[in-house]
């Protein structure tokens, strides 16, 4: 009896285990919900795999989710997400490139999800005016003040010039769309925001609209800094943002605008200000023969200062500001206990004043050669600053045949190799030719008959003759001297080429 109950037991377990195999099977084949049904959940997202139109690289970016086309003949750039209405999904605006004409500007495309169609439908696009795929921007802003969220699209078109697109809300019936109320384009352009009352942020009045301000070069004037200043206002009658005002603003002023921006109440701001090279305006009594440079590093934690003949590095301990600039402390790098305070103002565009103290116990600068009116270093003082190079390569083939000394030593030379023979001995090895100081300079590596480096020499060459000091009278050497040489042994050093205590050579070329 027992054992007919255990085979039907074990008959039971068995059926079970194979429904619920069978259940799982099924499961694997039923199709589910599709990724694509999900929304876009993508923020400042790249272009497409492969290459954009302007040629350049580009990430992958999700697929748009099912019923959404934006066509063969248009590539998805971006992403953004935005809650623009009352409901709580949030509407994906789909930045859009054209591919078959580069030079079209970009459209944007919203998308809302249905919840009662539960599907993804197309609200609204509309063209922008920028260009440049990597410069767009999308944001949003209650620009009007009447509690409605405006697309804000904005970045550099073809002629090198911010663009500013806005895009208002508007309701027909059920349906909502956005039109263009603005298109701007200049050098920049930014929105002029002021406070609103409270009445505005507990959602009982609508508020005034924030002004759009835009500069242009001044056409009627020959200095580059004068500009021309728009200002924007939205009119409810035409429902358009208009030109309300123009005014001629002179480069001082800008000047003066740039100099608040500058000294902004942050000690960062200030140190990216003066991040680079900046070299000292003469005065009375300074060396006419050195300039002085001072270079800031304020993400490296350093301030060197450096002449043609001096190099002095100090960490940048701590910065404090002060009215019209920073005071900067710090210890020389390597003397730590002699201690350097740097007190800036700001001057103008590109000019700051620095006054250094510095101490071992005291807070002195005896000299005071560090003080003066600094400039930042433009393109073209670096060019009339900049060293030739320390060591120039020469055409070794220039350098051939073969040489003989009145001692009986011979040389020959077919670049790069070349033997030596001194009447004992026959050895070989490669040679290179190179200046260095205005000196032409020959040396050679001895190599064994295993090919391994045996030692090197160095000789100065020179016209063939007495030698001198070892300094060559050519004005500049860009060629060998021709005909008869002279070899003078020398020593490279970092100070340059250093004559050793060996008679020179002097080598002819048979006739």
């Amino acid at each position: 009896m027992m054992k007919r109950f255990a085979q039907r037991l074990f008959l039971v377990i068995s059926a079970l285990a194979v429904g619920v195999i069978a259940w799982f099977v099924v499961q694997a084949f039923t199709p589910g919900p599709s990724l694509a049904d999900q929304p876009v959940v993508a923020r400042s997202r790249n272009a497409l795999d492969g290459q954009s139109p302007s040629g350049e690289s580009e990430e992958p970016v999700p697929g748009l989710p099912t019923g959404i086309e934006i066509g063969s003949d248009r590539m998805l750039l971006d992403v953004f997400r935005f809650n623009l209405d009352s409901d709580e999904a949030d509407e994906q605006l789909l930045v859009v490139k054209p591919t078959k004409n580069p030079d079209d500007p970009i459209t944007i495309v919203m998308i809302d999800y249905d919840e009662a169609a539960r599907a993804w439908k197309f609200v609204w696009e509309g063209p922008s005016s920028v260009t440049k795929i990597k410069t767009v921007q999308v944001s949003v802003k209650d620009l009007i003040g009447d509690h409605n969220l405006d697309i804000i699209v904005e970045g550099i078109n073809d002629s090198g010039q911010r663009t500013m697109n806005v895009f208002w809300r508007t309701i027909s019936g059920a349906t909502v769309s956005y039109a263009p109320i603005c298109s701007i384009a200049a050098d920049s352009i930014e929105v002029v925001e002021t406070d609103r009352p409270d009445s505005y942020k507990l959602g009982q009045s609508n508020a005034e609209a924030f002004q759009l301000v835009a500069y242009r070069p001044d056409p009627d004037s020959s200095n580059l800094t004068d500009q021309i200043r728009e200002t924007w206002e939205w009119r409810f009658r035409t429902t358009r943002y208009e030109l309300s005002r123009l005014e001629r603003v002179p480069g001082a002023q800008i000047e003066q605008k740039f100099i608040a921006g500058v000294l902004d109440g942050k000690a960062e701001t200030f140190e990216g200000f003066l991040e680079g090279v900046w070299y000292k305006s003469p005065a009375d009594g300074d060396d006419e023969r050195e300039t002085h440079f001072i270079i800031f590093d304020p993400s490296g934690k350093a301030v060197h200062f450096h002449t043609a003949s001096l190099l002095e590095s100090y960490s940048w301990d701590d910065s404090h500001l002060t009215r019209l600039g920073l005071f900067i402390g710090g210890r020389n790098l390597a003397v730590r206990n002699l201690k350097r305070m740097v007190d800036i103002e700001l001057k103008g565009l590109d000019r700051i004043s620095v006054r250094v103290m510095q101490s071992l116990f005291i807070k002195a600068d005896p000299s005071a050669r560090w003080n003066g009116v600094y400039q930042r270093v433009g393109q073209t003082m670096a060019e009339s600053n900049a060293k030739p190079a320390a060591l120039v390569m020469l055409d070794g083939a220039k350098l051939s045949g073969g040489y003989v000394s009145e001692s009986g030593v011979a040389f020959n030379f077919a670049w790069p190799d070349f033997t030596y023979n001194d009447g004992t001995a026959e050895e070989r090895g490669n040679f290179s030719l190179y200046t260095i100081e205005k000196e032409t300079v020959l040396e050679l590596a001895f190599v064994t008959k295993e090919g391994r480096l045996d030692r090197r020499a160095s000789y100065l060459v020179q016209p063939a003759g007495e030698p001198g000091t070892g300094v060559s009278t050519l004005p500049a050497v860009t060629a060998l001297p021709a005909g008869d040489i002279t070899l003078v042994p020398i020593r490279l050093t970092l100070n340059g080429p250093e004559l050793l205590e060996s008679l020179p050579i002097r080598l002819r070329k048979p006739r």
